[in-house]
């Protein structure tokens, strides 16, 4: 079932070019271009060289570790 209040969408960041992109949040939004938005709204404590938005539902597990 989809939400028709926006979808979620993963926030991914690093600070210099050579640290891994980490996941540093989730936001809310209606498009991709606002998630951007408000990513760079909500994630501004520290100054990112790359900050990326991911819908949720693009990403996937490729193994699940047995319980």
């Amino acid at each position: 079932m989809t939400d028709p209040t926006g979808r979620h969408f993963l926030v991914f960041a690093r600070r210099v070019q050579t640290d891994p992109l980490e996941q540093i949040g989730v936001v809310k939004a209606e498009t991709e271009a606002l998630a951007y938005v408000y990513a760079r709204m909500n994630y501004t404590e520290r100054p990112w060289r790359d900050l990326c938005v991911v819908p949720r539902d693009a990403v996937f597990a490729l193994a699940q570790d047995p319980e």
